[in-house]
């Protein structure tokens, strides 16, 4: 037997495929990674073919695990154990998001918001808080497809508008400028 590969889906489920050379019968066990299970070899196992096999592996608790495999072949000679590392799920990532409520606490997307928080899209938000599209909000909060707070919309805009407004400012300070200059020329001719 060879290892295949192993794919973590989610916490609870994971693929994990292997080569055998000779159909038989395979058996296997999952542990916490490092951990050696008791692997009972004598009951009926699963069916394995010539040729890459797949195991659907759900069920699963959260952290690294370890899979060990041992394949039976028709005339009964038993396989070396082979072990295959089962990483952990990796964590959605989290982006920079919502940023208002009474006590400055922030979260983004997928995030969770401290008291009096507000958290952005899929977050959750403590006691008194605000949530985004398809929060959860604590006690006396406010949940809902738009966030019923006090200041700015969240555009998902992070440009600086202060920036914007000064170059706003300066272009029409100059246009004004411009337009005076050339009256008191047209004036003094």
């Amino acid at each position: 037997m060879t290892a295949g590969s192993v794919s973590r889906i989610s916490n609870a489920e994971a693929v994990v495929s292997f080569t055998s050379s000779e159909d038989g019968t395979y058996y296997y066990a999952v542990a916490e990674q490092g951990t050696l299970p008791d692997l009972d070899a004598s009951g009926t196992g699963s069916t394995c073919t010539a040729g890459e096999n797949t195991i659907s592996l759900s069920g699963l608790t959260e952290g690294a695990k370890s899979i060990y495999i041992i394949a039976r072949d028709a005339a009964g000679n038993m396989s070396s154990m082979l072990t295959m590392e089962i990483p952990a799920a990796a964590e959605p990532p989290v982006t920079d998001g919502g940023t208002t409520g009474d006590n400055n606490s922030s979260a983004g997307t997928d995030s969770a918001a401290g008291t009096n928080g507000a958290a952005g899209t899929n977050g959750t938000a403590g006691a008194n808080g605000t949530s985004g599209t398809n929060g959860t909000a604590g006690a006396n909060g406010t949940a809902g497809s738009s966030t019923a707070q006090a200041g700015s919309p969240q555009t998902g805009d992070n440009g600086n508008t202060g920036l914007w407004i000064a170059l706003i400012m300066l272009s029409l300070i100059g246009t004004v400028t411009i337009f005076t200059v050339r009256k008191v020329k047209n004036n003094n001719i």
